[in-house]
Order: C-alpha cells, then sequence, then structure tokens
C-alpha cells in the first residue's frame, strides 16, 4: 500500500493561493518590522510602522486581485 502525501488533494490552484496568502503575510510584516525600525530612527513612532503596513495591505491586496483573475469581466 502505497503511503499518501502529506499534501494529497491539493492541486496547483491551492498551492497558489497558498503562496499569495504566505507572500501577504510576508510583505505585511516586512513592512511592518521596516517602519517599526524606521520610527526608532527618526521619532515618528507609530506613523511609519501604520503606513508601512497600510501600504503592504493595499499593494498585496492588489497583487491577489490581479493574480487570481478578479479584474475580468464576465
Amino acid at each position: 500500500m502505497a503511503k499518501r502525501s502529506m499534501f494529497y488533494g491539493f492541486d496547483a490552484k491551492s498551492y497558489r493561493v497558498l503562496g499569495l496568502g504566505l507572500e501577504l503575510g510576508l510583505l505585511i510584516g516586512g513592512m511592518t518590522w521596516l517602519g517599526f525600525y524606521l520610527d526608532g530612527k527618526f521619532g515618528t513612532s507609530p506613523w511609519l510602522a501604520l503606513s508601512g503596513a497600510l501600504v503592504a495591505t493595499l499593494g498585496g491586496s492588489y497583487t491577489i486581485y490581479k493574480t487570481m483573475g478578479l479584474d475580468k469581466k464576465t
């Protein structure tokens, strides 16, 4: 009897969605961390961290919108 893989049942679309979620999470986390770092340097707390998180969220959402084909008219 063949041993089942941990990823049994996933298709290419599932991996694409998982990749987009990981990309969005890393983007938001990275930009927020960069904002906190720059806030510490310039004394602008919390404005650069909030701006980084907002820009990353908007940019990541746009990437998901374009990648998933939600911009196509039916």
